[in-house]
């Protein structure tokens, strides 16, 4: 309980003013403190370190249209989400950690990433919080955002930084494996000391990202009422980008090339990495290989460091027949990713079929020591004769 005074620890207590009555006051005292500390950790479910489970206090449930997302305090009056969670919309609730409701409202930004600021008169939780410019690789860090089926705030278990974001990539994401929920969307990364390094958008697998907080000054220099023509124009590109992306078949099914047109137009105007690499898995569903590969190329270029993308496009160019190519990009993955299995069975595949075999034997390998009973196929695979693919997958 690092929050108690040393007027309010009982030893010290007793030391400075002695038994008796004065005692049975300090004791009292201690009570109240404990029994405030306990009510507000109850708020926030948490099976983290005591300063992980304390910034619980600066996380909100946000909802909109009866669904719910997450929010982060920045300062007074002022709270951050994630573009994507509040599409063209101009306010919302916000549900505090104690179960309070709080009306807020929409800042106007032409900010072009996945951020929003929202006002909250008479929020005041202090000063802004801290945080950090920078992250590092392996570093510990927690999603803690608002949990719908538990209607309160919850600090997830462990994960750590897998990568840092991207210098000199303003769009640029932490990737990190720290698992979240249904409603993480909005809500904060933060490391084992309590300090806050980015503004989740999404993940509850090994696959995550989140923003880093150092955007948030270009985002507060880019919000104000004199932005709201671009807001809006954001606004619905983002809203038509999803309801398109609603109605694309979730399973392997033709498209049109209209189709196909319409999608890509629809979100890239997002500039949305999330979104993009939803568009991109459709398209390879569909059998629009090189569409796909377009689209995961264009994510890399504005960040380079995007695991899902990358991953997408080695697959695309699998189903392409360009697992040559695919080569650099399976390379990189392993030396990020050299424990996933699921990197290492494509590194396998890769290496054998695009012509390196010695790639292929090393991912094997690793393979082997990670996992032996997923090792035997796969080691099957490498020794069997394949003719080599058709270059030049299709688009239909």
């Amino acid at each position: 309980m690092g929050f108690l005074t040393e007027a309010h620890h009982p030893k010290r207590c007793w030391r400075r003013h002695g038994y008796g009555a004065v005692a049975l006051r300090c004791l009292m005292i201690c009570a109240v403190v404990l029994f405030l500390w306990v009510g507000r950790a109850a708020a926030v479910v948490c099976d983290g370190p005591v300063q992980v489970c304390e910034f619980g206090r600066y996380v909100f449930g946000l909802e909109i249209d009866g669904v719910l997302r997450s929010a982060v305090y920045v300062e007074p009056g002022l709270v951050v989400t994630n573009r994507h969670v509040v599409l063209h919309r101009k306010s919302a609730n916000l549900i505090s950690s104690d179960g309070e409701t709080l009306s807020a409202k929409v800042l106007p930004t032409d900010y072009p990433g996945d951020l929003v600021l929202l006002t909250v008169e008479g929020l005041d939780l202090g000063s802004a919080r801290g945080q950090i410019v920078s992250t590092s690789r392996g570093e510990a860090a927690f999603v803690v955002a608002y949990d719908p089926q538990a209607k309160r705030v919850r600090a997830y278990p462990r994960g750590g930084i897998v990568l840092p974001p991207a210098m000199d990539r303003p769009l640029a994401r932490i990737q990190h494996n720290a698992p979240g929920g249904i409603g993480s969307d909005g809500g904060a990364l933060v490391g084992e000391d309590g300090q806050w390094l980015g503004v989740a958008t999404f993940g509850a697998g090994a696959r995550n990202e989140a923003i880093p907080t150092s955007e948030i000054a270009a985002l507060k220099s880019r919000s104000n009422a004199a932005q709201s023509s671009a807001d809006i124009e954001l606004g619905n590109a983002y809203k038509h980008c999803v309801q398109t992306l609603e109605r694309m078949p979730k399973r392997r099914a033709r498209l049109a090339r209209r189709a196909v047109i319409y999608l890509r137009e629809a979100c890239e105007r997002t500039r949305n990495a999330q979104l993009l690499d939803e568009v991109g898995r459709v398209l390879g569903r569909a059998g629009h290989v090189q569409d796909a590969i377009g689209v995961f190329s264009g994510v890399l270029e504005m960040d380079p460091h995007a695991l899902r993308s990358r991953e997408g496009l080695v697959v695309a160019q699998f189903l392409s027949g360009e697992h040559a190519k695919a080569l650099p990009h399976l390379k990189w993955l392993v030396d990020i990713l050299g424990q996933d299995p699921e990197i290492l069975r494509l590194a396998i595949q890769g290496g054998k079929i695009g012509g390196d075999t010695a790639f292929a034997e090393d991912a094997l390998s690793r393979l082997e020591r990670l996992n032996p009973a997923l090792a035997l196929p796969m080691r099957r695979f490498l020794d069997a004769a394949i003719p080599p693919p058709a270059q030049g997958g299709r688009n239909r």
